[in-house]
């Protein structure tokens, strides 16, 4: 927590994919079949 409060550890260049929660088969869906861009994925509410 500390490097991601600090800005030393930048999670949003991790975060390659972004999903609403009514996409969340499509997330899986995706998480399975992992494109060549894709790093990390989250879920969000709609």
């Amino acid at each position: 927590m500390n490097l991601l409060t600090k800005g030393t550890f930048k999670n949003e260049e991790m975060v390659t994919h972004e999903f609403k929660l009514s996409e969340i088969m499509t997330a899986f869906q995706t998480l399975e079949h992992k494109p060549k861009n894709f790093i990390k994925g989250i879920a969000v509410p709609d």
